[in-house]
Formats: structure tokens, sequence, C-alpha cells
């Protein structure tokens, strides 16, 4: 399982380089909307895809994926200062999700 965060600009704007990026595989999302979020699933599962044909074993393969709607930072608990992973508190945070 993958928690995916996009790169935003403000709570609901994509960042530009994700509306770049997408608009080049077929999307005009630039909000996190429910519409947007459909083509951006298809685009990430398109490249999850083609990830798991280049891995080793099957341990290595992504099998699922959730687009969380917000960034890690360091004031939502999920960062350190030094910006490492909490990874207990992401465990904690988005259990329902994993």
């Amino acid at each position: 399982t993958v928690l995916l965060c996009l790169k935003l600009k403000s709570p609901e704007m994509l960042a530009d380089e994700v509306v770049d990026y997408i608009s080049k595989r077929g999307s005009s999302a630039k909000t996190t909307n429910n519409f947007a979020m459909l083509s951006l699933k298809r685009i990430i599962h398109e490249g999850i895809e083609l990830a798991n044909t280049k891995a080793i074993s099957r341990a290595q393969k992504i099998t699922k994926f959730k687009i969380l709607p917000t960034e890690f930072s360091i004031d939502g608990g999920e960062l350190t200062p030094t910006m490492k992973l909490k990874r207990k508190v992401i465990n904690e945070k988005y259990k329902n999700e994993i």
C-alpha cells in the first residue's frame, strides 16, 4: 500500500508542476475536487502499473494506493524538523486508509 501526497499550492489547488505533468497526460484538473481526483487516479494507476512491470518480485509490487488530501508537514505532525517521516504518527493518523 502506498500513501500519496500531491504537491499543493493551497488546500484545494494543485501546484503548477503537478498541473503541467497531468495536463501532458490528458487531464485538465487544477483542483482536488472529486472529478479531478478520478482523473489523477487513472494517471497514477497507469504509472504504478508500469513500475510494477519492472518489479523484481511480487513483494515489490504496489497493489493499493490512496491519495491523501493534504501534504505531509511538520505542522501536521507527519514530519520531523529535518523532514524525516514519523512512521508511527502516519500509521496512526491514516490507519483507516492503510
